[in-house]
């Protein structure tokens, strides 16, 4: 169950690529947004999109901009970039936002401080979540500056979270790391640790001015003398200190001059292009470790251990070093085939989740039929001792309908009608969200027995022996559904029926006026995300269960 694009992967590659190319804003948003994707179904279409994006780019100057909080990095760059754009440069300013801890998205402030270089038509702005990953850049800012070039941009700027030690990681894949400090905040060495020092190109004391212009230049000259102290990275440059003025725009100018030089020296030495080089031979290694630590992550095993070896860790009960050990022994067992089958039912039962995708619009996707078949097909293995009631058989089948349970399926056509029906019907609720985004839905059907004495409208069964069979054994089929669908990397969401269980509704689905709805099984475009015009929502009780101690009684003799 995949998006399916416009004409087949390969046109739909080939048009945003050339969308990209030529300077369209939408597509350059759009495959920024495809390169950082972590979905399985857009990692081939990404490589593909570099690839034809590649040799066109190149050709700017990245420059990577650091410093701790307060140093007014966002008023910098906003004040920076406007000076480059009103000399005809072609500015791109990718600003890592620190990811938020509740949604993992990005917080986005960056943008809001950029005023000018917002509403510039020469410049872009561009703020990624880091998503967890160290060195104040995101997992895939290489990809985006290399999308910005392809674009038209002749100046790339890098902004980093601005957290202080890990913020070395940006320097690997910039020309010239640019750190930004602040005059009059005690021991200025403090501010920032060396090893950021012994990677910066050029040091700016910012907020030169008013009465903060002499305590600027003094920084700047300790700066200078604790630069020289230190042994450079590259022998043909000693790294300057300057001062500026976001503000009032003194020193700009002359940092893009400081900023050409440098370029024009190391051009000339050969330098700059062995750096880049150097800088490419890094990034296929680093995207080696980040895809090896992904493969590791993935084993049903390692998912499975990971729990109880994390609080083990956490209250010393074992080394990190050995649950390491056995965090990569449960991955090459599972790479061997050597897989612990109970590991692994535990790890699809721990990863069960509840994960509602709601769309304002229809989604486009496809049903995999073969792969819901499979699905339902091991949900059939739930237990039931007593057959469904004769009048429940179908005719000429009897052992084909001899379980107690239906499983009426819609794929995501269907479950497009239905959300038109609803909504034409008043429907208010999120059903019609669900299935406005839903590669397919299971309704599972529990089939009473006929009721021997008359029953209130508002019963739903008898209360025999049988018919708390029959139901017991239907949910056990759902959850079977939700396991067998989780084992299979398919997000499912579970509702009770809510409109769905209007008879009407039920008739026009073609489900038998004598079945019961227990359940409405969402399945979910694998890899989904949360983006403009879907929402993702889990569960709010799923993890929120205490100690065995509080809902399990032994019963003593």
């Amino acid at each position: 169950m995949s998006r399916v694009p416009e004409g087949s992967p390969n046109d739909d590659v080939a048009s945003l690529a050339q969308r990209v190319l030529a300077g369209d804003r939408a597509a350059l948003a759009r495959a920024i947004t495809r390169v950082e994707s972590r979905r399985a179904e857009h990692r081939v279409s990404a490589e593909q999109l570099l690839a034809a994006l590649a040799p066109h780019a190149g050709r700017s100057v990245r420059v990577g901009i650091s410093g701790l909080p307060g140093a007014g990095k966002s008023t910098f760059i906003d004040a920076f970039g406007s000076m480059l754009t009103a000399r005809g440069h072609r500015v791109a300013v990718l600003a890592v936002d620190p990811s938020s801890s509740r949604t993992g998205g990005s917080i986005l402030g960056d943008k809001t401080r950029m005023t000018q270089l917002a509403v510039d038509a020469n410049a872009y702005v561009r703020p990624s979540p880091t998503g967890g990953t160290l060195g104040g850049v995101t997992r895939s800012t290489r990809e985006a500056i290399l999308v910005c070039e392809a674009a038209g941009f002749d100046v790339v700027l890098v902004e980093t979270v601005g957290v202080g030690q890990s913020e070395i990681a940006v320097a690997d894949m910039v020309d010239f790391f640019l750190v930004l400090m602040l005059a009059g905040g005690g021991d200025e060495l403090q501010g920032i640790k060396k090893g950021v020092l012994e990677l910066a190109d050029c040091i700016a004391i910012t907020k030169a001015d008013g009465d903060n212009v002499l305590p600027a230049k003094q920084a700047a000259a300790d700066y200078q003398r604790a630069l020289r102290i230190l042994t450079p990275h590259t022998a043909e440059w000693q790294p300057p200190v300057v001062t500026t003025s976001s503000v009032e725009g003194n020193g700009l100018a002359e940092l893009w001059t400081l900023i050409e030089g440098y370029r024009n020296r190391r051009s000339a030495s050969g330098a700059w292009a062995r750096r880049r080089s150097e800088q490419r031979t890094r990034w296929m290694w680093a995207l080696v470790e980040d895809e090896l630590k992904r493969g590791v992550l993935e084993h049903a095993a390692v998912r499975a251990l990971a729990p109880s070896l994390e609080q083990q860790v956490a209250d010393g009960e074992i080394e990190p070093t050995a649950a390491a050990s056995r965090v990569l022994e449960a991955a090459r067992s599972a790479r061997r085939g050597d897989i612990d089958p109970v590991a692994v039912v535990d790890a699809v039962l721990r990863e069960r989740h509840t994960r509602k995708l709601l769309a304002d619009a229809p989604l486009d996707v496809r049903t995999d039929r073969a792969l819901i078949e499979q699905i339902v097909a091991a949900a059939g293995w739930a237990p039931f001792h007593l057959l469904a009631a004769p009048e429940h058989r179908r005719e000429g089948e009897p052992l084909a309908a001899i379980m107690p349970w239906r499983v009426h399926l819609l794929d995501a056509g269907a479950c497009r009608a239905l959300r038109g029906y609803l909504l034409a019907n008043g429907d208010g609720s999120t059903f019609p969200r669900l299935l406005a985004a839903a590669a397919a839905l299971a309704m599972v059907t529990w089939l009473p027995d006929a009721p021997t004495v008359p029953l209130a409208p508002n019963e739903l069964f008898a209360g025999t022996r049988e018919n708390m069979e029959h139901v017991a054994a239907a949910s056990a089929a759902v959850q079977n559904l939700l396991l067998a669908a989780t084992a299979r990397g398919v997000p499912t969401f579970w509702a009770t029926g809510g409109p769905l269980r209007d008879a009407v509704t039920l008739e026009r689905l073609g489900i038998g006026a004598g079945e019961v709805l227990l359940g409405a099984v969402f399945l979910s475009p694998p890899g989904f995300e949360a983006e403009e015009g879907r929402e993702v929502k889990t569960s709010s009780l799923r993890d929120r269960r205490g100690p065995l101690s509080g809902w399990v009684r032994w019963v003593d003799n």
